[in-house]
């Protein structure tokens, strides 16, 4: 477990760096997730006179606009694993540091409006399960119940595209017949 000896707040100012050490065998400059990882994965592989330099608040730059988004899925099976891997480390630090992350997973939900966009996230989709991550395609109205709180659904679904080939079916049907295919979930609709 790594050792975590000198943490300087912020607001110190003046004190910190005079308190800097004279000497490190490692400097990491910027305490954004690239830093933070690197000083972490150092002192996990036993590297002593590690220093992690920041201006501010650790991963109050850039970092903190992404704050909580861990997003695992990439463009390669490598990228997809390293992800998954940070996944790991957060959901691990707390026990590991006695310090709490606030890490909650949650997934994420990307709609398709077009059957071209449709077509890729199935792709996608298919491309994840082979990496071993969940990935599931859901009708609009399934996208609307998941996103629903307090009884209100925060999701406008009239335009997403259905994946179902019952639904594509039934919706040509209907234009075949035709009766306006513009219903949501059918024809027009999308989905994710």
């Amino acid at each position: 477990v790594p050792s975590y000896k000198h943490v300087y707040p912020r607001d110190t100012g003046a004190m910190a760096a005079a308190a800097l050490p004279k000497h490190a065998r490692v400097v990491v400059v910027g305490g954004g997730v690239i830093g933070c990882s690197v000083a972490y994965n150092l002192a996990k592989r036993g590297w002593k006179d590690v220093l992690l330099l920041e201006k501010h608040r650790l991963t109050s730059g850039t970092t903190w606009h992404a704050a909580g988004l861990v997003g695992q899925m990439r463009a390669s099976k490598i990228e997809t694993e390293l992800s998954a891997q940070a996944v790991h480390v957060m959901k691990a630090l707390e026990e590991e540091t006695g310090l709490s992350t606030g890490f909650k997973q949650s997934g994420s939900l990307t709609t398709a409006q077009t059957k071209e966009r449709f077509e890729i996230m199935q792709r996608n989709a298919a491309r994840a399960r082979s990496y071993g991550l969940e990935a599931e395609i859901f009708t609009p109205q399934e996208c609307a119940d998941k996103m629903t709180h307090d009884g209100v659904t925060l999701i406008r679904t009239e335009d997403l595209q259905v994946h179902s080939m019952e639904t594509l079916t039934t919706a040509f049907q209907r234009h075949m017949e035709g009766q306006d295919t513009a219903r949501p979930g059918h024809g027009h609709g999308h989905e994710t």
